[in-house]
């Protein structure tokens, strides 16, 4: 299965939503971020692949909004991030392969 992911990454709470290719929702997650808004990303991300089991190729495209959007561009810094956010956080839209 193929899957677009929506990020909204707030001071209060970060949410995590995977759709298929059909539009359909397959998981929908609210965190709080505790004013810990990177932690709460990952947070989401490790209870994504738990839920649903998605691999790096299956992400086609990530969307985030939010006050923390530009943390995902942090993230993608290698000093930072993790090898379970890397595939996540790679903002390009794959299906352009």
């Amino acid at each position: 299965m193929k899957y677009y992911l929506g990020i909204d990454i707030g001071s209060v709470s970060t949410n995590v939503i995977a759709m298929d290719n059909n539009y359909n929702v397959c998981f929908n997650q609210y965190i709080r971020a505790n004013g810990q808004p990177l932690e709460s990303v990952k947070k989401g991300m490790t209870k994504l692949k738990e839920a649903i089991g998605c691999q790096d190729d299956d992400i086609l495209g990530i969307g985030t909004t939010g006050s923390g959007r530009e943390l995902a561009g942090v993230l993608r810094q290698p000093s930072i991030f993790t090898r379970t956010l890397k595939p996540f956080l790679r903002l390009e839209d794959r299906t352009q392969k």
